[in-house]
C-alpha cells in the first residue's frame, strides 16, 4: 500500500485535503469492519475534525495483502470526533486517540486512498 511521504500530511491539511489512515480490522457479532481514523479541515470554521469510523467489510478478509489485515481488539470504544485548533493537534489527536501511526497516511494523492476506498465498498 503506497502512503504520503512523512512531511507530507501537513502539506496536504494546509491545502484543504482529507487525510485518513487504516487502523485495522475488528470483527464485530461475526462480521469484520474497517476501522480508519480521518482528518478533516474545516472551512466553515478554525480547526480540524478528526474522526474514527467503521464500515463493514467490502469481501473477504482472507483475500487482503496480509500487511492490512491487522486485527484489532473488538473492546475498542465506538468510533469518535473531535475538533481540533491545528495540524499538529490533529496528527497527535489520531496518534494518541485512535492509534495511527506518523508514515501511514494517505489521501487522493496515493494510490492506498483508493486501496482503503476498496475495503469499504467505495472504488
Amino acid at each position: 500500500m503506497e502512503y504520503l511521504e512523512r512531511t507530507s500530511p501537513v502539506m496536504a491539511l494546509a491545502w484543504m485535503t482529507p487525510l485518513e489512515q487504516l487502523l485495522g480490522l475488528v470483527c464485530r457479532e461475526g462480521v469484520w469492519r474497517v476501522r480508519w481514523v480521518r482528518i478533516d479541515p474545516l472551512a466553515e470554521v478554525p480547526g480540524l475534525l478528526v474522526s474514527v469510523h467503521e464500515e463493514d467489510l467490502a469481501g473477504d478478509v482472507d483475500a487482503l495483502d496480509p500487511g492490512l489485515r491487522v486485527r484489532l481488539d473488538p473492546g475498542l470504544p465506538p468510533p469518535s470526533s473531535v475538533v481540533v485548533p491545528d495540524d499538529g493537534a490533529a496528527l497527535r489527536w489520531a496518534e494518541e486517540h485512535a492509534g495511527a501511526r506518523d508514515d501511514r497516511w494517505v489521501n487522493p494523492a496515493v494510490d492506498g486512498w483508493r486501496v482503503l476506498c476498496a475495503m469499504r465498498g467505495h472504488p
